[in-house]
């Protein structure tokens, strides 16, 4: 339940900004380069509701709070993720086509190792002393999500191919894994804490597991095309507001950082 005027205005905008980029998307009404930088910036704004409102969160905390140290790492991964999708529409805009691997990459990489530190941080209030072990279960995670990316790498291969390249897919692959695995592993710790209302921000990562999934298969499939067709803007779209999605999870736990839980 959208409990404050904060969470309904964002649920307006995020229908607002998904209705424009639809547009933008399918009549493509403004002469190149404009119109895609309108649906890149579209995107960008997205990814930057989610991150300001997670700085609005950790600011919330003093800096002597360990808790602040969570949602700062939080905020800190998706800072990235915004450079990266400013990046990205620099590509786009600039150059008329995205690079197989590129800057962008390296800040979305980025933000998974901030957001990384942020579960660890998040596990070491949750289970006091046990950050060796907390350490072993971050490393033993990482290396779980790079093997299995291997191994789904090399079935997708093999069933449709490698246009674009063997690490253009592994990443491709990566993506939408590496999401799920964090996503799971934040709610399995914080389902024990304050009753799992602080997983809140990481259930927005299921977001993004969606979003990252269908784009990863229909690239792999080669159905997707950034000339525009009805999958590709659905999955666009999807991913906009996997943004916006995370954006509303975090408001909610402002709320309940500001306001508490509501009552039974």
């Amino acid at each position: 339940m959208l409990r404050t005027k904060r969470s309904r205005l964002l649920v307006v905008i995020a229908l607002i900004f998904t209705a424009a980029y639809a547009y933008l998307y399918q009549i493509a009404p403004l002469p190149e380069p404009w119109n895609e930088f309108g649906l890149n910036l579209i995107i960008a704004l997205a990814a930057a509701s989610a991150a300001w409102s997670m700085t609005q969160v950790y600011r919330q905390f003093d800096p002597d709070e360990a808790v602040r140290q969570i949602w700062r790492y939080f905020a800190w991964g998706l800072w990235a993720w915004t450079l990266a999708e400013v990046v990205w529409g620099g590509y786009a805009v600039f150059l008329g086509e995205m690079p197989l691997i590129s800057l962008t990459d390296f800040f979305w990489a980025i933000g998974y190792i901030w957001l990384a530190a942020a579960l660890y941080q998040q596990y070491l209030i949750v289970h006091r002393q046990q950050a060796s072990r907390g350490w072993r279960l971050l490393l033993w995670g990482a290396g779980a999500v790079l093997v299995v990316t291997t191994v789904l790498t090399i079935v997708v291969i093999r069933l449709w191919g490698a246009e674009e390249g063997w690490l253009a897919v592994w990443l491709n692959v990566f993506y939408p894994l590496g999401d799920l695995v964090i996503a799971v592993a934040a709610w399995r710790v914080t389902r024990l804490f304050w009753g799992g209302r602080w997983a809140r921000p990481w259930l927005g990562l299921f977001g993004f597991v969606v979003a990252d999934t269908v784009y990863t298969l229909l690239i792999v499939t080669g159905i997707y095309s950034f000339d525009g067709n009805l999958p590709s803007l659905l999955a666009d779209v999807v991913y906009v507001n996997a943004y916006f999605f995370m954006a509303l999870m975090i408001s909610g736990h402002l709320e309940l950082l500001q306001q508490g839980p509501p009552p039974s």
